[in-house]
């Protein structure tokens, strides 16, 4: 630091002196500190002041010395405050940088920097892709040195930037994709488009493997060929089958079940009275008194007018089996497919009396279908089935049944599409089961015109499914989880089946065939709830599902062999009629044992 020194001299004498006034005098000398060399340390950073969040940008930091001495050791930190995910040095020449919890920290490579150095260390930064909660950015930047700096108030250095969120909505992705199909596409790419844009919208840079971005810019261009395949490959429409194959399961089961029914019919009467006992395949009937010496000796023969020729035994077995086939058209919101089914029951029945017969059934079936070469689903089921017949009269019957059954399913669906420079192909894998109740009951009236058997008959059927929901693996973010699914059906059916006997040399043969009206009341266009398996549990992808057909019949034609003993076999064929863009043909074969 300066200083002054000072120095005063007065003079005297024993004289008297007039005047005192000059008789002192003083003197200052300035003294000035010894010139020392130092170091003067600066800082300062330059950034964009406006950036998107989700985006980079890039900052420079200057550093000078303008002292006139070296600075030892410099060090340079710089602190951040914002959503950053990354901050990578890109020009650091002669520092060595670090990152550390997302702040970077900088040593000078050498033990000393110089009078005169400057140097700008550019970096670059990566705002998070967070597109809900835009934050604005604080960057505060200092550098220290072992060497004193005389002034510290440029050693330190602060800029803010400003972080919006400039990612699409959901209404501007949806409208880019429409506008790119330009007429492409159906139903189905439509509601895919909007649940994609939702999607989207909420989590731009991650929902889809990063992809939106990408599949944004390509409605832009107007690539409708590209967005419509993308949309068709991700929406898992599959899964709509499930609810054809529990149906074509429960159907499996309850064809044969009802064959057997329609086997042991009887129409009443005393004791177990052959005049009115019906022999039945599928949904025809054959008088059984023209069989009755079929089970009776030859002493018996030649009492056929007796009224009380009986059955050998009370109890039976039985064991059916089904075979279906059919296909099914694609639909602007559910893809094509064929199928077949396979289905064999077997069961035991008693004879309570002449006019009721009870049994238990265990059935086991098995639904196959190609979707459309993309995708594949095999459900499979068993079923308890208790059933039962009564004969009001001679010519009036009346059916009932009540099953329970236990689907599974699994299913595998793939994925293939590329979208700008990325090729996604993958395959979905998923399996669930669910629980199946049925009842149904029937009635009819039998009557003979000309050798002609004639019966009239109605029934109602009431379907209730439970499918558990699941969670796919093998596709990565492009995995679906499924919501439960509960399918109601009731089926309200007439008809009439028509038969005649014809006597062989060992036996008879009786050629049928019948007509059913049916009539669904319930059943009606459920959307499916899923979700992309990365996505927030109230983003749900809705999958539409088309109404039934509430009107269709169905026919048959088949043959009935009737042995000795109550031995019976059977052969069917019975197709679906008027469902729209539906066929199924279905084979029916089975056999009877009494023991």
């Amino acid at each position: 630091a300066s200083g002054a020194l000072a120095n005063s001299v007065s003079v005297e004498s024993e004289t008297i002196d007039d005047d005192l006034t000059n008789n002192t005098s003083e003197a200052s000398i300035t003294v000035n500190p010894v010139p020392v060399n130092s170091a003067d340390l600066s800082i300062s950073i330059d950034a964009e002041p406006n950036i998107t969040q989700g985006s980079w940008m890039e900052m420079t930091v200057d550093v000078k010395n303008h002292g006139g001495a070296s600075a030892d050791s410099p060090d340079l930190s710089l602190t951040f405050t914002g959503f950053i995910d990354q901050i990578v040095p890109t020009s650091v020449t002669g520092w060595s940088c670090s990152e550390n919890n997302l702040d970077m920290n900088c040593s000078f490579s050498q033990s000393q920097m110089s009078s005169g150095y400057q140097q700008t260390l550019t970096f670059r930064v990566k705002t998070s892709e967070n597109v809900n909660e835009p934050e604005n950015i604080q960057i505060t930047a200092q550098i220290t040195s072992s060497t004193a700096d005389p002034d510290n108030s440029n050693n330190s250095a602060t800029a803010g930037i400003n972080v919006t969120s400039e990612t699409p909505t959901e209404q501007e992705i949806e409208n880019a994709m429409r506008n790119a199909l330009a007429g492409r596409g159906n139903q189905q790419i439509f509601r895919a488009i909007q649940n994609v844009a939702s999607y989207c919208e909420r989590s731009y840079f991650t929902a889809l493997e990063g992809m939106c971005e990408r599949l944004y810019e390509t409605a832009l261009s107007g690539d409708g060929e590209t967005i419509e395949r993308v949309m068709s490959q991700i929406t898992p429409n599959e899964i709509i089958n499930q609810s054809t194959s529990v149906t074509e399961i429960a159907q499996a089961q309850f064809r044969n079940v009802g064959n057997r029914l329609a086997q042991i019919r009887n129409g009443g009467g005393r004791g177990f009275n052959s005049s009115g006992l019906v022999a039945r395949y599928g949904n025809g009937s054959l008088p059984i008194n023209t069989l009755a010496y079929l089970n009776q000796s030859e002493e018996e023969l030649k009492e056929v007018n007796n009224v009380n020729n009986e059955f050998i035994s009370p109890w039976g077995f039985f064991i059916n089996g089904s075979i279906s086939m059919g296909e099914r058209d694609a639909t602007g919101r559910e893809l094509g497919f064929d199928f077949d089914t396979y289905g064999l029951t077997a069961g035991l029945d008693y004879r309570v009396n002449s006019n009721s017969v009870v049994g238990l059934a265990l059935g086991y079936a098995s639904f196959d279908s190609k979707i459309e070469d993309e995708a594949k689903l095999k459900s499979t089921g068993m079923t308890l089935t208790a059933y039962g017949s009564f004969n009001v009269n001679d010519n009036f019957y009346v059916d009932a049944r009540i099953s329970m059954a236990k689907p599974e399913f699994e299913q595998t669906r793939e994925i293939d599409f590329t979208l700008g420079d990325v090729q996604v192909q993958r395959t979905a894998s998923g399996s669930t089961d669910g629980k199946q109740y049925t009842v149904a009951m029937s009635a009819g009236y039998n009557f003979n015109k000309n050798s002609w058997n004639i019966t009239p008959n109605a029934s109602i059927q009431y379907v209730r499914t439970k499918i558990d929901g699941f969670a796919e693996t093998g596709a990565g973010a492009f995995n679906f989880i499924y919501s439960d699914q509960e399918i109601e059906s009731l089926v309200w059916s007439a008809g009439m089946r028509v038969s005649k006997a014809i006597s062989l040399k060992n036996g008879v043969i009786t050629p049928q065939f019948d007509f059913d009206y049916n009539y669904e009341s319930m059943n009606d266009a459920e959307d499916i709830e899923a979700r992309f398996i990365l996505a927030p549990t109230d983003e749900i992808f809705i999958i539409e599902t088309d109404s039934p057909d509430r009107t269709y019949g169905s026919a048959g034609l088949g043959f009935v062999y009737v042995s000795s003993n109550g031995k019976q076999a059977y052969l069917n064929y019975r197709s679906i009629l008027g469902l729209e863009g539906f066929s199924r043909g279905t084979f029916n074969l089975g056999a009877r044992f009494e023991f």
